[in-house]
């Protein structure tokens, strides 16, 4: 893919639509697999929960462009390009990780931040067989020497477990957004905490063990 080299600056307010773009759009595909599910197209509707879910890891993306944003840095579409928007398997994992440092943020409660962290791990230990299962989903695809139609391969399990993940990315991204003035603070508060020698330490050891799974 062509590296993006323009350098088209995107205010806080821009920012803001397209986070609430990628939520509308979201719930239009999840609207939509539920009919597909309804009448029986399993695999179309895989299809339209895994679509759903990436657009809600291109919110997360969003979302923290505009933490950096408030605290100071210049965003435009190299810095979306860089960060995966356009990209299936960079977008989804980049967005992982995106999501666990929002919950960090205004989840207080540990049980909870525990809960999604592993969840989180999980995705990004599947990460390519969930991209893979996108486009077999969709094609006829060449496995273990034979041919597969994707209603042979996707099952009920796999597209209630994959819209299980929709509506939950779907309910964290709704939940995290807050107004502009309010995630202008909670820059400053991620700032201060990036500052802090112990609360550095804590989350840096986290933020590893993402990274590690990230790049395997």
């Amino acid at each position: 893919m062509k590296q993006q080299t323009s350098k088209n600056i995107i205010d806080d307010k821009e920012l803001e639509k397209g986070y609430c773009l990628c939520i509308a759009n979201a719930k239009s595909l999840i609207d939509e697999a539920e009919i597909l599910k309804d009448k029986g197209f399993i695999s179309r509707s895989y299809t339209l929960f895994q679509f759903a879910i990436e657009e809600c890891g291109k919110s997360h993306i969003i979302f923290k462009a505009i933490i950096d944003y408030y605290n100071g840095t210049k965003i435009d579409d190299k810095y979306l390009y860089d960060n995966g928007f356009v990209d299936h398997l960079s977008k989804i994992k980049k967005s992982i990780s995106s999501e666990f440092a929002a919950i960090m943020l205004f989840t207080e409660n540990s049980s909870v931040q525990s809960e999604i962290f592993n969840r989180l791990i999980n995705n990004l230990e599947n990460v390519n067989q969930l991209n893979d299962f996108k486009n077999e989903s969709l094609y006829t695809c060449f496995k273990n020497n034979k041919f597969i139609n994707p209603n042979n391969l996707i099952t009920i399990k796999m597209l209630l477990e994959n819209e299980n993940k929709a509506k939950f990315q779907l309910s964290v991204s709704k939940q995290i957004f807050y107004s502009l003035d309010t995630l202008k603070n909670a820059a400053a508060i991620f700032k201060e905490e990036m500052n802090d020698p112990i609360k550095l330490k804590k989350w840096q050891k986290k933020y590893d063990l993402l990274v590690d799974k990230t790049n395997k």
